[in-house]
């Protein structure tokens, strides 16, 4: 209760210092929707904080593969829930193809592994590639030089070779 809506705020005041995208994963111990408990009908005041929270800072709540629970206490009335995940920032979800987070088995704990698996960085051009075959080929490395003496930059000798 309480204490998930402290840690709510605290995690803004983290997450709106980090510039370049960002990855939240755990268990935050907090549902965010009555179908992620087992037996819960309702929202709860902590449950809209940790709604508020994942919207008001654009995080993307990955689909759950494998599993829908990720939390389970065996006893004589059985208890599940979805409290761990992954969020990631929209600038993170942009970088990489097919984000998804996978429930693996517990074995140990009473809490599920997730494996976050982040697929392919989408890239927004391709890198340049040299092949060394084109130094065979006949007037290459003399076209290459008119090109490279018929530029001309200022700056570093780093940003010069960029």
């Amino acid at each position: 209760g309480q204490s998930a809506v402290f840690f709510v705020g605290g995690v803004i005041t983290g997450a709106s210092q980090v510039a370049h995208g960002m990855v939240l994963v755990g268990d935050f111990n907090i549902i965010r929707y009555p179908s992620e408990r087992l037996g819960c009908e309702s929202f709860s005041s902590a449950m809209f904080a940790f709604f508020n929270f994942i919207e008001s800072n654009s995080l993307v709540d990955l689909p759950l593969e494998g599993a829908f629970f990720t939390w389970f206490r065996d006893s004589s009335i059985p208890s599940m829930s979805r409290i761990d995940r992954a969020l990631v920032s929209l600038d993170w979800e942009k970088h990489f193809e097919n984000i998804s987070q996978r429930v693996l088995l517990h074995v140990i704990s009473d809490h599920c592994p997730l494996l976050l698996e982040a697929g392919v960085v989408r890239q927004g051009h391709s890198a340049f590639k040299f092949e060394n075959m084109w130094l065979q080929a006949e007037g290459f490395v003399d076209r290459v030089q008119q090109w490279w003496v018929g530029y001309s930059f200022t700056g570093s000798p780093s940003f010069i070779l960029a």
